[in-house]
């Protein structure tokens, strides 16, 4: 079994309940907002790779933006099975959680 720190719980369910864009900046704009604290960019990469690393999320770039210089973004999703019963959180949990950190 593969055990998550509190931060790699708190970004997976954040990247869960996104849905739409879940790249970086959005996770971490996310995370602070229902945390109420603030949460620096190697705060949320270091849980991604990790979560990565473990196969909880998979990630792929996307084109360039179209402005000058653009990068490609990262995007983060989770397999399937994640939102199966397999993994025990449900969105009570995810809205626990944050309650809990306030």
């Amino acid at each position: 079994m593969k055990y998550l720190s509190r931060p790699e719980e708190l970004v997976l369910l954040t990247i869960w309940k996104m849905r739409d864009e879940p790249y970086s900046v959005n996770i971490r704009k996310l995370l602070s907002d229902m945390t109420g604290k603030y949460w620096s960019i190697g705060s949320v990469y270091v849980p991604l790779d990790r979560l990565e690393a473990k196969g909880f999320v998979t990630s792929y770039l996307a084109n360039p933006t179209p402005e000058r210089g653009g990068k490609s973004k990262r995007y983060y999703n989770h397999p399937g099975y994640i939102c199966s019963f397999k993994f025990n959180y449900k969105f009570e949990t995810f809205q626990k959680s944050f309650r809990i950190l306030k």
